[in-house]
Protein backbone atom coordinates (compact mmCIF):
# COMPACT_ATOMS: atom_id res chain seq x y z
CA UNK A 1 0.00 0.00 0.00
CA UNK A 2 1.22 3.52 0.16
CA UNK A 3 2.54 5.16 2.83
CA UNK A 4 3.75 8.56 3.91
CA UNK A 5 7.40 9.90 4.89
CA UNK A 6 7.50 12.28 7.32
CA UNK A 7 10.24 14.49 8.29
CA UNK A 8 11.32 17.09 11.23
CA UNK A 9 13.75 18.86 13.85
CA UNK A 10 14.08 15.89 15.62
CA UNK A 11 16.34 14.58 13.14
CA UNK A 12 14.24 11.21 12.64
CA UNK A 13 11.83 10.54 9.31
CA UNK A 14 9.34 8.59 10.05
CA UNK A 15 7.45 5.70 7.91
CA UNK A 16 3.60 6.00 8.32
CA UNK A 17 0.75 3.60 7.05
CA UNK A 18 -1.99 5.65 6.46
CA UNK A 19 -4.34 2.27 6.09
CA UNK A 20 -3.17 1.68 9.86
CA UNK A 21 -4.35 4.80 10.92
CA UNK A 22 -0.35 5.99 10.42
CA UNK A 23 1.08 3.48 12.41
CA UNK A 24 4.48 3.53 12.29
CA UNK A 25 6.15 1.39 10.28
CA UNK A 26 9.94 2.56 10.57
CA UNK A 27 12.29 5.23 12.37
CA UNK A 28 14.70 6.45 10.03
CA UNK A 29 17.49 7.93 11.94
CA UNK A 30 21.36 8.88 11.45
CA UNK A 31 20.83 12.86 11.29
CA UNK A 32 22.50 14.81 13.65
CA UNK A 33 20.54 17.98 12.96
CA UNK A 34 16.84 19.18 11.59
CA UNK A 35 16.00 17.44 8.26
CA UNK A 36 14.99 20.31 5.78
CA UNK A 37 14.74 18.55 2.90
CA UNK A 38 13.15 14.86 1.63
CA UNK A 39 13.14 13.39 -1.99
CA UNK A 40 11.65 9.66 -2.51
CA UNK A 41 12.75 7.74 -5.62
CA UNK A 42 12.49 3.87 -6.08
CA UNK A 43 12.08 2.70 -2.89
CA UNK A 44 14.97 4.80 -0.97
CA UNK A 45 13.99 8.12 0.76
CA UNK A 46 16.73 11.06 0.39
CA UNK A 47 16.88 13.51 3.00
CA UNK A 48 18.93 16.55 3.25
CA UNK A 49 20.10 17.79 6.80
CA UNK A 50 20.88 20.71 8.79
CA UNK A 51 24.50 19.67 9.37
CA UNK A 52 24.99 19.19 5.58
CA UNK A 53 24.38 15.40 5.03
CA UNK A 54 22.58 13.46 2.47
CA UNK A 55 21.42 10.36 3.90
CA UNK A 56 19.41 7.33 1.88
CA UNK A 57 17.20 4.90 3.34
CA UNK A 58 15.39 2.21 2.44
CA UNK A 59 11.66 2.84 2.60
CA UNK A 60 10.90 -0.81 2.78
CA UNK A 61 13.22 -2.11 5.59
CA UNK A 62 14.39 1.54 7.15
CA UNK A 63 17.73 0.32 6.47
CA UNK A 64 20.26 3.18 6.27
CA UNK A 65 22.09 3.01 2.70
CA UNK A 66 24.24 6.02 2.64
CA UNK A 67 25.42 8.89 4.35
CA UNK A 68 27.30 11.44 2.81
CA UNK A 69 28.50 15.00 3.33
CA UNK A 70 26.76 17.09 0.64
CA UNK A 71 27.38 20.29 1.71
CA UNK A 72 28.67 22.62 4.18
CA UNK A 73 25.94 23.93 5.36
CA UNK A 74 22.13 22.82 5.64
CA UNK A 75 21.17 21.35 2.88
CA UNK A 76 17.98 22.99 1.76
CA UNK A 77 16.29 21.47 -0.90
CA UNK A 78 17.13 17.82 -2.91
CA UNK A 79 15.51 16.84 -5.87
CA UNK A 80 15.85 13.22 -7.80
CA UNK A 81 15.65 12.94 -11.68
CA UNK A 82 14.22 10.20 -13.70
CA UNK A 83 17.92 9.48 -14.83
CA UNK A 84 18.70 8.52 -11.07
CA UNK A 85 20.60 11.88 -10.28
CA UNK A 86 19.93 13.32 -6.87
CA UNK A 87 20.52 17.06 -6.95
CA UNK A 88 21.26 19.13 -3.66
CA UNK A 89 21.62 22.55 -2.93
CA UNK A 90 22.22 24.43 0.31
CA UNK A 91 22.84 27.24 2.33
CA UNK A 92 26.78 27.00 1.74
CA UNK A 93 26.06 28.04 -2.17
CA UNK A 94 26.88 24.85 -3.80
CA UNK A 95 24.94 22.37 -5.91
CA UNK A 96 26.00 19.09 -6.37
CA UNK A 97 24.99 16.06 -8.27
CA UNK A 98 25.27 12.51 -7.11
CA UNK A 99 24.17 9.21 -9.49
CA UNK A 100 22.89 6.83 -7.40
CA UNK A 101 21.55 4.15 -10.25
CA UNK A 102 22.54 3.61 -13.95
CA UNK A 103 19.07 3.09 -15.05
CA UNK A 104 16.77 5.41 -15.53
CA UNK A 105 13.53 5.33 -12.93
CA UNK A 106 10.38 5.70 -14.60
CA UNK A 107 7.80 3.14 -14.70
CA UNK A 108 8.70 1.35 -10.95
Amino acid sequence: GKLIVTAGADGVLQVLDPSAGFASIHALEGHRDFIYSVALAGGTVFSGGGDGSLLAHSIATGELHYALGANAAAVRCLAVTSQGDVVTSGDDGNALLYRFWSYPLSGE
